[in-house]
């Protein structure tokens, strides 16, 4: 896996060495207060858009699943 910068400033993760490659986007866009964080695939341009309080609950269960994965393990 890589993390990279597309030309739009949206953060790109997964294969980003070649076209075609399975890769993910995630950015945000929206003026304060009304922001919006997209993730999308880029093979087929699909993503799903969240305000910031949903993705922020995103990011809180994602954080919680691993953290009760690797419980007494350093990550």
């Amino acid at each position: 896996m890589e993390i990279a910068k597309d030309d739009a400033g949206d953060m790109v993760i997964g294969d980003v060495s070649r076209l075609g490659g399975r890769a993910l986007t995630v950015g945000i866009t929206g003026i304060s207060g009304d922001e919006v964080l997209s993730i999308g695939w880029v093979e087929t341009g699909d993503s799903i858009k969240l305000n910031l309080e949903d993705a922020v609950t995103l990011r809180d269960e994602i954080d919680r699943i691993i953290k009760d994965r690797h419980t007494g393990e350093d990550i």
